[in-house]
């Protein structure tokens, strides 16, 4: 079946993929909601809620290891090994792509882990209960637009959503089938961490790195290689049995120029070799038995980005020029399609154990009520006729910790953002403010009608949100602007 929105499939995901405990589960049934637009049987994918008031079990707890603030349901044990596993995951794909070309955020990655036995049973409750209190007469919404009957609701269990302001990750976690040993970074995560880095990043990198991840296998002290694919499995069985065999492979000046487009046959082709020398090319610079390729290859990827490169720049950092790289390529390519390689750190993987310690009622605001915003947008943005639900969830965090007197300053930046996605300034601009000043930002004003100045009066009370999708088609930014 047909999803509603692709937009909310594409992103979800987790920094970390587990093959058979974070996925939706057989057990996971669909419920009953209003219909939606995109045909009959269709499904509708939100993000599950957190319904304080129904959910039992281990109260909430907090800690930081490298670069992330978590927030978890889960027993400490099991919040120690998925926080390792992710460590570990993210070191192990340094041996593909350095720091220096992945995207990275000078604040903490939020993530939120919640235990499988409670969260989607209660938001299933909740929601179904809603909508059926809410469900519209002849299945019409609210724009009067006639709707399919039969639709469904289903919560992803594991969703990533991003804004200018924040990063957080949401996953739940079957305690009795968790198993860390499983746990690798996931394909998506990467597209994420390769396409969202400013100067971009060549495509046909990229496409060569994500392309690695149909034989990549995290392993506990390493990246393990399956043999290669190519551009059919004919013609890599053709290849294997016989390495003298004609193979194409595209000229590298046009290799490295534009992505072949367009809709013949021949363009279509063209194109499946173009993924698969990405692929290979990137191969060849990771396989050891090609000699310490990887430098050269970073280096070549970091002085191409955002350019087209020159075939001096290629000699420069390889030592040779395309005609012998495209042979070299092509007698790789026999012994790619056999022949598996490894790749292990120089030293043992370690970081310093998570300190679990239970959250603070500020922390618990801050992180939750965070992901609850994003939710908000999210929903409003795609599914409006659930928004209510979640922008009342994440208000009820927010405010039930706020008029308790908590004061802490990222928590009210928090609290401020949120004001601002729902369009009240008047409310979002003390809190803002409070947590500006705290915090030490010299703010200087981002653009010139920008209602974020105190300074003097503000040309405009837009303060309109930016949902993931500017933010994949926007340079970095260190603070919310306005439109």
């Amino acid at each position: 079946m047909k999803a509603v929105s692709v937009s909310l499939l594409l992103f979800a995901e987790v920094l970390l993929l587990v093959s058979a405990n974070l996925k939706l589960q057989a057990g996971d049934a669909p419920v009953a909601a209003a219909p939606a637009a995109g045909g009959p049987n269709a499904i509708v994918e939100l993000p599950p809620l957190e319904v304080e008031v129904r959910v039992t079990g281990h109260p909430w707890s907090y800690a930081e290891s490298s670069g992330f603030e978590v927030l978890s349901r889960c027993s400490d044990s099991i919040t120690k090994e998925f926080l390792e596993a992710q460590n570990r995951a993210s070191q192990l794909f340094k041996l593909i792509v350095p720091e220096t070309l992945q995207f990275r955020v000078s604040a903490p990655t939020i993530i939120v882990l919640s235990n499988r036995s409670s969260t989607p049973a209660a938001s299933q409750e909740l929601l179904a209960s809603s909508l059926a209190a809410d469900r519209p007469p002849a299945h019409e919404d609210l724009r009067g637009l006639r709707l399919p009957p039969a639709s469904t609701v289903r919560f992803m269990p594991n969703l990533r959503l991003a804004d200018v302001d924040a990063f957080a990750v949401y996953a739940i976690i079957d305690e009795t089938t968790f198993d860390a040993d499983h746990l690798e970074l996931a394909r998506e995560h990467a597209y994420f961490l390769l396409t969202q880095r400013t100067p971009p990043l060549p495509g046909w990198f990229v496409t060569g790195v994500l392309g690695l991840f149909d034989t990549l296998h995290f392993e506990p002290g390493g990246l393990a290689f399956s043999p290669a694919n190519w551009t059919s499995p004919e013609e890599a069985e053709r290849l294997r049995t016989d390495a003298s065999a004609p193979r194409t492979l595209i000229p590298l000046v046009d290799f490295f120029g534009t992505r072949p487009s367009g809709t013949t046959p021949e363009t279509a082709e063209l194109d499946r070799v173009w993924y698969a020398q990405a692929t290979l090319f990137v191969r060849w610079a990771l396989d050891p038995k090609n000699g310490v390729r990887r430098d050269a290859l970073w280096n070549f990827v970091n002085r191409s980005a955002g350019m087209t490169p020159t075939e001096d720049l290629f000699r420069a950092c390889f030592g040779w020029g395309y005609a012998e790289m495209r042979d070299r390529l092509s007698d790789y390519l026999p012994s790619a399609l056999k022949n598996s390689f490894r790749l292990r750190p120089e030293q043992k993987i370690s970081f310093a154990p998570p300190k679990i310690r239970e959250a603070s009622p500020a922390e618990i605001g801050r992180l939750k009520g965070e992901w609850e915003r994003l939710e908000a947008v999210e929903v409003r943005n795609f599914h409006p006729q659930f928004a209510s639900r979640y922008v009342d969830q994440a208000e009820r965090t927010l405010q039930s910790i706020y008029t308790r007197g908590e004061r802490d300053p990222r928590f009210l930046a928090v609290k401020g953002l949120f004001e601002c996605d729902q369009g009240r300034d008047s409310e979002a601009r003390p809190l803002l403010e409070a947590a500006a000043a705290w915090i030490g930002i010299n703010r200087t004003p981002c653009c010139p009608n920008c209602c974020c100045k105190s300074d003097q009066p503000a040309a405009s009370d837009a303060m309109s949100p930016f949902s993931q999708w500017q933010v994949a088609s926007m340079p970095l930014r260190s603070k919310r602007s306005c439109r």
